[in-house]
């Protein structure tokens, strides 16, 4: 499994967690709309996560349910328990799909029949919570995969010329589609004429196109998506443009991690295939098919005296009539006269197409003469473009686009400028230029030497590359490979120095003398005219109030290309200082500056490698006392031994400090566990028809990672016992003068060195009698047992394995599994458990754990010559009891400490070592008070020795089996220490 895969699972199984946690407070809060923002914003990042891999299923459900979250966000749905329920479900399928993720070890998951249809299923249903009035349109979530059609694409086909009826795509992120991408021939007004005239006639013999409209999210970068990369794999293509949603801001502000790219393409892909190709991003693309209709667009400039009304009025007359050869002929001398530019040249080549294709229908060159009246109309002109047609966009610079006479300056025209107007002329990018050669001269400029100079050369050498082949200056462009071959072999940045002195200096003058009110417009206009590879056409932003026409781009191209390039560097002097660009910095942005992450994640393995070392630096601290005895005592160094023993003092406190810091690094808030319960309750409490208010308190109480994660189970049984046997229905409580929703509680705290956590319920308690009677028909208890318990010893006969009061078996109560298997989960992780129950008015459940499990405290016994441990947790107390204080009832060692009856029971005995308990000198026996469960029981041992932090490794292979023995642990002598299990051995 890749690191981005398991971090993938990672965080998605945390947003599934949280998604469930905000369905459940909106179900009390239906209102808010913060958490309903938060709550899409949470969706809408797993999807876009989900996208960085392979799985249909799961981005098809998570579109779903965003697109229904969308709609309840926007006030066109309201929410509701069933749509909780929905989404709940999908939330559910999701993490079902990262299960499988989870197993296969990889995204690369098989096909398979039962998960694809259930995904199907479960968007429909989605689809299905939406209002039938609902204005946005259906997802790809609830489409049928037959279908073929991307969601936002359009669902109906173009029939009028000028594309309306034409269906629109639902509005991105960035806002409502602009009119270049809904009006579909203003669309293809910027398609080469030659091109759209190919497409006609491939059109008109049954071959089938669709124009594209690719606009990704402007966050796309952060989840992994290529949107250049996902438009150049679109098979076919016949004519493909980039540009801009949006003006471009300032180089200092420029945001470049902020996708504003349109991509437009054209392709002969069906709609099947198109469909499969955008899965992942439906919501971000139009597809439209291409008809004959909206095709034949005229573009170009205004006539010049060419006589279009004479021409217009016979047109109409011979079409009228049939007289098509007449038509073709009045059109072709019209055709002569026109220059090939001009837009009635233009019209007057699609009119001659259409009779020579289509002679038998006048509806096209109708509406084509119809169309070149509208646009040749100086009433209608007034409201138009001058270089576009009607509703058409600027057109744009383009290595496709067609040559226009008009388009570039005379040569009277050129030479009446002013040398600072040429030089102007000549770098219409301007100051934006002045800053890429300012900031890569300071990259040069940089005292270091790193391994990756040569790198960092080519990359300089890159960008002063596209900035000055966006001017076509050929011969400045040459000089710099030159210049980067000589930095290359002399690896040193001086050569690339010398030629931005050289070749940048004219320009950063040009600036300094250019007048300050510049047109702006003009970084635009040359950015527009960078073309890639891949042959993609590039526009300037569409809709802006002073974008530049293709006229003004071709006359800033020409004039730059005329940009000398020898112009010496003194000609700076003698420009004013005021005017000089102010410095640039590296940190322009506010987002270049680094800032050092709160927290990390760091992999389980090696918190538990580090807990490893540092009991075995435990183990080996154990052992300076020893080491310090030996010395003094077999080799006499009393010196030493004292050396030994400071050491040992300094080492045990270095040693107590790592292991609580390590300690806390493993600690996690019991809200790891909680966070589950809100959905638990919820769910069993409509399965069973009552109403539950439940409260949790105390979720940042923490305890060892281990010991939260035993708890999972425990839990789970006792709040679903409470919920089946404890509470009451609505109708039981109302009769029982209680409210009609009971309360389950979750309470966590800490007390000392433990974890105490309480489930408490108000509902009908526990009932002694019931208990004894169930207790006594299953044969739990005998006649007389029964005869003699208390209360409270009924009450914690629910602990006993294969008790249950259900009288039926369902999927929650009455199989006899449950509390007891709660109580032996608290007793293998050391902890307690208390049963508190009163008829009529509640149940209290106490869980007391220990905070950790890693580092274990014991007591060292001995008994027969042999030394063994008991977990201090187990312990009450240690004291020495006279032999003859020590009774025995009914073959059972007692005797009365602190006024209370004590049982004894000897360790050889239950060891069955077949040695007697020895005294001390005064006849007394050591007596070890260990607590189990809420009793005492005094265990008689030849000595109580010391307390020590041991490792507690569990049994391996058959001893595992041995109940009376919670583990071993190696002391710091090289001795193996057994540590006893007081509950195990009884």
């Amino acid at each position: 499994m890749t690191p981005l895969l398991e971090q993938f699972l990672s965080e998605s199984r945390d947003a599934i967690q949280s998604i469930g946690e905000k369905l459940m407070q909106l179900e009390t809060r239906p209102d808010d709309q913060a958490l309903m923002g938060e709550l899409f914003r949470l969706v809408h990042t797993l999807k876009g996560n989900s996208g960085l891999f392979d799985l249909p299923e799961m981005i098809r459900v998570l579109h779903a349910a965003e697109d229904l979250m969308d709609t309840v966000r926007a006030g066109r749905a309201t929410y509701s328990q069933a749509l909780a329920d929905q989404l709940l479900e999908a939330m559910d399928f999701v993490l079902a799909v990262l299960d499988e993720i989870q197993q296969a070890d990889s995204d690369n998951l098989p096909a398979n029949a039962d998960r694809s249809a259930a995904a199907v299923d479960l968007a429909r249903s989605l689809q299905q919570l939406k209002p039938d009035d609902d204005p946005s349109e259906a997802t790809a979530a609830s489409q049928v995969p037959s279908t073929g059609q991307p969601a936002g694409a359009s669902t109906s086909d173009s029939t009028s010329p000028s594309g309306a009826g034409a269906g629109t795509g639902p509005a991105t992120a960035s806002g409502s589609i602009p009119s270049a991408n809904s009006d579909l021939s203003a669309a293809l007004a910027r398609v080469p004429e030659a091109l759209r005239m190919q497409l006609y006639r491939q059109t008109l013999a049954g071959e089938t196109f669709f124009w594209i409209c690719y606009e990704p999210e402007e966050e796309c970068f952060f989840k992994g998506e290529d949107p250049f990369f996902q438009i150049i794999q679109v098979d076919r293509p016949l004519w493909r443009a980039l540009s801009a949603r949006e003006p471009w801001p300032d180089p200092e502000t420029l945001d470049a991690y902020r996708c504003l790219l349109r991509f437009e393409c054209i392709t002969a892909m069906d709609r099947d295939s198109l469909a499969e190709h955008f899965r992942y991003v439906p919501d971000q693309v139009q597809v439209r098919p291409i008809t004959l209709e909206v095709l034949p667009i005229p573009t170009g400039a205004e006539h010049d005296g060419v006589p279009v009304a004479d021409y217009l009025q016979t047109a109409s007359e011979q079409l009228a009539q049939g007289d098509l050869p007449s038509l073709i002929q009045s059109s072709r001398v019209l055709l002569e006269l026109a220059a090939p530019g001009l837009r009635i040249a233009s019209a007057m080549r699609w009119l001659l197409l259409l009779l020579e294709t289509q002679p038998e229908d006048q509806a096209l060159p109708e509406a084509l003469l119809a169309r070149i009246r509208q646009l040749e109309d100086p009433m209608a002109m007034a409201a138009l473009p001058s270089d576009s047609t009607a509703g058409a966009p600027p057109v744009q610079a383009s290595t496709q686009a067609e040559a226009r006479p008009e388009a570039q300056p005379t040569a009277d025209q050129r030479d009446s400028r002013t040398p600072a107007e040429q030089q102007t002329g000549r770098l219409s990018i301007g100051e934006p230029l002045a800053g890429i050669l300012q900031t890569q001269a300071e990259i040069l400029a940089l005292e270091d030497h790193p391994d990756w100079l040569q790198g960092r050369l080519r990359a300089v050498a890159a960008s002063l590359r596209a900035a000055f082949g966006s001017l076509g200056d050929e011969a400045a462009l040459t000089t710099l490979q030159t210049a980067l071959e000589q930095a290359l072999e002399q690896d040193s940045p001086h050569p690339l120095r010398d030629w931005i002195e050289g070749q940048g200096t004219p320009y950063l003058a040009a600036i300094a003398e250019a007048p300050a009110a510049a047109d702006a417009s003009s970084l635009s206009a040359a950015s527009a005219s960078l073309a890639d590879a891949a042959s993609f056409e590039t526009s300037a932003t569409p809709a802006s109030a002073d974008a530049p026409s293709a006229t003004g781009v071709s006359k800033a191209a020409g004039a730059a290309s005329s940009v000398p390039g020898g112009t010496q560097a003194s000609n700076t002097a003698s420009a004013p200082t005021g005017a000089q660009a102010a410095p640039r910095k590296f940190g322009r942005r506010l987002e270049d500056n680094y800032a050092a992450p709160s927290a990390i994640k760091v992999d389980q393995v090696k918190i538990d490698t580090m807990m490893s070392l540092i009991g075995e630096m435990i183990v080996a601290k154990n052992a300076l006392p020893y080491l310090a005895a030996r010395a003094e005592k077999v080799f006499g160094v009393r010196d030493l031994a004292r050396e030994i023993k400071g050491q040992y003092s300094t080492i045990h406190r270095i040693a107590d400090e790592m292991q609580d810091a390590i300690m806390q690094i493993r600690l996690l808030p019991v809200s790891f566990v909680f966070q589950r319960f809100p959905r638990l309750v919820r769910d069993t409490a409509k399965k069973l028809g009552k109403e539950v208010h439940l409260v949790m308190e105390g979720e940042s109480t923490e305890a060892d990672k281990n010991v939260i994660e035993s708890l999972a189970d425990p839990l789970v049984h006792i709040i679903r016992n409470s919920l089946d046997h404890g509470l009451e229905t609505a109708d039981e409580r109302r009769a029982a003068g209680k409210p009609a929703a009971g309360q389950l509680s979750i309470r966590a705290r800490s007390e000392s060195d433990r974890v105490v956590i309480e489930i408490a319920d108000d509902g009908r308690g526990i009932d002694p009698e019931t208990m004894r009677r169930k207790a006594y028909e299953k044969g739990i208890i005998d006649e007389q047992t029964l005869e003699r318990l208390s209360d409270q010893e009924a009450v914690n006969l629910v602990f006993a394995a294969g008790f249950s009061t259900a009288a039926k078996v369902s999927d929650l109560s009455g199989r006899g599994v449950g509390m007891d298997v709660v109580r032996n989960a608290v007793a293998q992780v050391n902890g307690s458990i208390d049963l508190k129950s009163e008829p009529g008015k509640g149940t209290l459940l106490r869980l007391s754990l220990p905070l950790s499990m890693a580092v274990s405290n014991v007591m060292i016994i001995q008994s027969a010559g042999q030394r063994f441990g008991v977990a201090m947790d187990a312990v009450a107390e240690t004291v020495r009891v006279p032999e003859t204080s020590i009774q025995t009832i009914k073959q059972q060692k007692t005797t009365v400490l602190r006024g209370r009856v004590m049982p004894l029971m000897a360790l050889n005995d239950l060891l069955g070592l077949g040695e007697p308990q020895v005294a001390n000198d005064d006849r007394e026996l050591a007596v070890l008070v260990v607590r189990i469960e809420n009793d005492f029981l005094g265990i008689i041992v030849d000595d109580c020795l010391e307390t020590v932090d041991i490792i507690l490794k569990p049994l391996a292979g058959f001893l595992g089996n041995i109940k009376g023995y919670a583990g071993s642990a190696l002391l710091g002598d090289g001795s193996v220490l057994l540590v006893i299990n007081p509950r195990g051995l009884l």
